[in-house]
């Protein structure tokens, strides 16, 4: 049960690092696709 559990944390926190990573170039892209929708 504990060898899960850890698997789980160390998935969670691999995709919390992706989200990181990946989170300011996603903030830009929908600030471009909010202006292009204004426009």
């Amino acid at each position: 049960m504990k060898s899960v559990s850890g698997r789980w944390s160390v998935l969670f926190n691999g995709v919390f690092g992706l989200r990181m990573i990946f989170f300011v170039p996603l903030s830009h892209l929908n600030r471009h696709v909010k202006i292009n929708l204004q426009m």
